[in-house]
């Protein structure tokens, strides 16, 4: 039992997305210090707009990429009351076919014409959020219960913009499609619960909160269902569901254009298949995922799939994680 919940409380370390990671009801002993790192890919073609509107495809032929390393650890202070931090370290890519709506003007020259040509590749490489987390553990017995407090804190890197800007010069630029996140503060407050089935071998794992959001975005209720199933003593099959909800709406940030044929080629899109709508950082989706733990001569690896395969203002994300925790019992234990 103790090399379950041991296991268990390790997993939750571990990030299934660029979103934080999943907390655990189960806190780490006294004294005890885990650290790990973990890799996420991320690849879209298709996206939920803002509106609510089905899912469709990228217009222009679009298509998303991240990769996001993250770093993170957490200590024991007591049984029931542990500190942990993540980094992020990302770089995000979006990528579409160039666009020239309006036709030549006879008499245009070169650089007119190449002025006229709209390219909304972007990218973006760096430190990205920090988050904080302290837990304590209410409840011990058949079920854990444990209160989570959370803040996520942006390092300085560039905020999302609508599609169009307008700079200090008073130029009209293309804004970026890709940033390094939302640019702003949150602080969550969460409720975990898990419990062990051991005639099963399983454990299963809820959590629900509520996110409150600095800036313009709206706030969000947030919730999760995990479970594991130990196949032996060193393997762990899971699977789990998670969701945010944007619960108040934000500000209008700017305008984004979207358009109802995002399979129409770049060479035959004209003005008329172009829609303009405001623009929120509010985001709600659903996430299925499901994944393995092997544990390997003291420490774990991980790996994970997940899908977003509902939303709104979000992309629907295919990611995929690699990563590996290891543990140091009484790392400042008197000895």
């Amino acid at each position: 039992m103790r090399s379950s919940l041991f296991a268990l409380s390790l997993l939750a370390t571990l990030t299934l997305s660029a979103s934080p990671a999943l907390a655990s009801p189960w806190t780490l002993p006294a004294d005890e210090l885990v650290v790990g790192f973990d890799y996420t890919f991320q690849r879209a073609t298709r996206e939920f707009l803002i509106d609510g509107r089905p899912i469709q495809a990228y217009p222009l032929n679009g298509r998303y990429f991240g990769n996001n390393l993250r770093t993170h650890a957490r200590y024991g202070f007591t049984d029931r009351f542990e500190l942990g931090a993540d980094v992020d370290f990302r770089q995000v890519a979006y990528l579409a076919d160039a666009l020239l709506l309006n036709d030549p003007e006879p008499g245009d020259t070169a650089g007119e014409l190449t002025d006229q040509i709209r390219n909304f590749n972007t990218s973006a490489f760096g430190v990205a959020d920090v988050y904080l987390h302290a837990r304590y553990n209410l409840v011990r017995g058949a079920v854990f219960i444990t209160s989570e407090s959370s803040a996520k804190l942006p390092t300085g890197y560039d905020e999302p913009t609508g599609t169009f800007v307008t700079d200090e010069a008073g130029n009209t630029r293309i804004g970026g499609q890709a940033t390094l996140g939302d640019a702003q503060s949150d602080l969550t407050q969460s409720l975990l619960l898990g419990t062990y089935i051991a005639p099963l071998n399983t454990f299963v794992r809820l959590d629900a909160g509520l996110r409150y959001r600095f800036g313009s975005p709206g706030n969000q209720a947030l919730a999760g269902v995990r479970a594991g199933t130990f196949i032996n003593d060193n393997v762990v099959l899971l699977a789990g569901l998670r969701g945010i909800h944007t619960i108040t709406e934000g500000e209008v940030i700017g305008q984004t254009y979207v358009t109802g044929s995002p399979q129409t080629p770049a060479n035959q899109l004209s003005p008329d298949d172009i829609e303009v709508l405001d623009l929120r950082l509010d985001r709600s989706a659903l996430t299925a995922d499901a994944g393995l733990i092997i544990r390997v001569a003291g420490f774990e690896l991980l790996a994970n799939y997940g899908y977003t395969f509902w939303g709104r203002n979000t992309a629907a994300s295919h990611s995929f994680s690699l990563g590996t925790i290891f543990a140091l019992p009484d790392a400042t234990a008197a000895r």
